[in-house]
């Protein structure tokens, strides 16, 4: 048996060496990549974080949304109380347990339940 060498041309040698340096570039750039996508996720300043900042402000705006239509409903009772005696005297017993002249307040304790 004679061993035949076999001799390339210097084209395929530049194509040989250039898919060695084509894999040396992936196995520096995968774990560079991995990496970077980690970082990316994970980090102080990723994606989580972008995540859970969204989260938070969604909650901000809907207690902030809470907050107005709150806002808004005792400015309507405070204009009523100013203009309204019907709805002042309203208010005024049942927070204070004004009563009338003359007139009987009876108040029943609720009955705990066991």
């Amino acid at each position: 048996m004679t061993q035949q060498i076999r001799t390339y041309s210097q084209t395929e040698q530049a194509a040989h060496k250039s898919r060695g340096s084509y894999r040396l570039f992936w196995y520096i750039m995968t774990p560079v990549l991995v990496g970077i996508f980690i970082w990316l996720t994970v980090s102080p300043y990723g994606l989580w974080k972008l995540y859970k900042m969204r989260q938070h402000r969604d909650a901000l705006y809907q207690a902030n949304v809470a907050a107005i239509k709150k806002n808004t409903e005792l400015e309507e009772n405070i204009k009523r109380i100013k203009t309204d005696p019907v709805f002042q005297e309203k208010v005024v017993r049942k927070t204070l347990g004004w009563v009338k002249p003359n007139e009987i307040l009876y108040v029943f304790k609720k009955k705990e339940k066991k």
